[in-house]
C-alpha cells in the first residue's frame, strides 16, 4: 500500500511553520495593535450596553470585525463622535484615559479614511437628466415672470418607446441643444 501525498501539501507544510513566526510588517502589526485596544476597549468600557442582548441607543458593537472597521463607515463614525466629545461612556460609569480616547479616535479615523481612498463612492451614475421643453418653459416662467415659446426656441424632445418625454435616457445634450439653450 503505497501512500501518495502532493508536492503543493508538503511545500505548503514547509512553509506554513515558518511563515508563522515571521514578523508582520510595522503597518500590519501597528494596525492589529490598535485593533486589539479597540476590541479590549470596547469589551472594558461598552459591551456591557452595546451588546446584541442589550443594544442601548440600537447600537450593538458585537460582531463588528476590527481588522474591517471601515466597512462599519456609520458605526465607526458615531463611535469616533462619542470618543471625540467623551461622551460615552456616560458619565459616572468607568472611562478610558485621555491617551486611551485620544489614540483610538485618530485610529478609528484613518482606518474610515484609508477605507473611503481604497473604496471610491463614485455618487449617482445614471445619465444626466435635462429638463424637456415643457419643463423648460415652466422653469423660465416661474422664475423670470416670462413667457416664452420654447417650441420655437428649442428643437423637439425625444420620446422613450413609450411615448414619455421626460425620461433622462432619452434627454440627451447634443451640441445644437447647448447653443439654442445658450442663445
Amino acid at each position: 500500500m503505497s501512500y501518495y501525498l502532493p508536492t503543493k501539501s508538503i511545500l505548503g507544510l514547509a512553509i506554513f511553520p515558518i511563515a508563522s513566526v515571521l514578523p508582520l510588517p510595522d503597518g500590519a502589526a501597528a494596525q492589529s495593535a490598535e485593533a486589539q485596544l479597540l476590541g479590549e476597549t470596547i469589551d472594558q468600557y461598552c459591551s456591557r450596553c452595546h451588546s446584541d442582548r442589550r443594544s442601548e441607543a440600537g447600537l450593538s458593537l458585537e460582531g463588528i470585525d476590527l481588522s474591517q472597521v471601515g466597512e462599519h463607515g456609520s458605526i465607526a463614525e458615531s463611535v469616533v463622535s462619542k470618543f471625540r466629545n467623551r461622551t460615552m461612556p456616560p458619565v459616572g460609569r468607568p472611562r478610558p484615559d485621555e491617551e486611551t480616547y485620544d489614540a483610538l479616535a485618530g485610529w478609528l479615523e484613518s482606518e474610515i479614511d484609508r477605507y473611503a481612498i481604497d473604496n471610491p463612492d463614485p455618487g449617482r451614475t445614471e445619465t444626466f437628466h435635462r429638463l424637456n421643453r415643457s419643463e423648460y418653459a415652466n422653469a423660465v416662467r416661474d422664475l423670470l415672470a416670462l413667457e416664452v415659446d420654447v417650441e420655437e426656441l428649442l428643437p423637439a424632445d425625444n420620446y422613450d418607446e413609450y411615448g414619455f418625454d421626460n425620461m433622462a435616457d432619452v434627454l440627451t445634450v447634443s451640441p445644437a441643444l447647448m447653443e439654442r439653450y445658450l442663445s
